[in-house]
């Protein structure tokens, strides 16, 4: 039987949020910056260990800042300097393993396709939020059609994938526990490299602190 393996994007590909990059980034004249960065760091917590909604967390988040395209782009020129020391170390085994390897995240598609290239990942394999922008290249929302964007939106992209094998998902966060929780995956691996959220781990078939423990539960499995 074929395996997938499922992967998230922020905390577990990278080692940090690309929602908090792109606030950090549009923040960088405010003088009120260390509050704001502190208000929407304490929400993306709230949301990952599952004490509010996705889509709460996304809305009062992206309320606080301010994007652009301008923006955008130097964040996506950045993302692929942060990419977790342990997956970087293990491109081969993405490239080798493209057809098997999806990433489903609550992020940013336009963000997250660079470090994919450079991983080896599909583009076709990512299912992830997309910004909507106005004529003159402002953020002003995600696209709600995407099922990415609302609550269940990791469980539901799974079950559009339709895969035929076991699914495996890894991920730092509440939401990717819910795909096991839900049915729609089979296992759910806890990934501890970066963030470490002890009500996730607690839900957990199996606890990763890097990705050579990921690929070894991979092929044991």
């Amino acid at each position: 039987m074929k395996k997938y393996l499922i992967i998230d994007f922020d905390s577990t590909i990278i080692k940090t949020e690309t929602l908090e990059e792109l606030a950090e980034e549009a923040l960088r004249k405010n003088e009120n910056k260390g509050n704001i960065l502190k208000e929407i760091s304490h929400i993306t917590d709230l949301g990952m260990e599952g004490k509010i909604s996705f889509s709460e967390s996304l809305e009062r988040r992206l309320k606080m800042i301010e994007l652009d395209r301008d923006i955008l782009d130097r964040v996506k020129d950045e993302l692929s300097g942060k990419i977790s020391d342990s997956i970087l170390e293990n491109d081969h085994f993405f490239r080798k393993n493209a057809g098997m390897i999806h990433i489903i995240s609550s992020g940013f598609r336009e963000l997250i396709l660079p470090v994919a290239e450079k991983l080896g990942i599909l583009a076709e394999n990512i299912s992830a939020n997309d910004f909507v922008s106005d004529g003159s290249g402002r953020i002003i929302g995600v696209d709600k059609e995407n099922p990415m964007s609302g609550d269940g939106g990791k469980i539901n992209s799974l079950r559009d994938l339709d895969l035929d094998g076991k699914i495996i998902m890894v991920g730092d966060g509440w939401t990717d526990y819910e795909t096991k929780d839900s049915g729609a995956a089979d296992l759910f691996i806890a990934y501890t490299e970066n963030v470490r959220r002890d009500n996730v781990c607690e839900k957990a078939d199996y606890v990763a602190k890097n990705f050579d423990e990921v690929i070894k539960f991979f092929n044991s499995y």
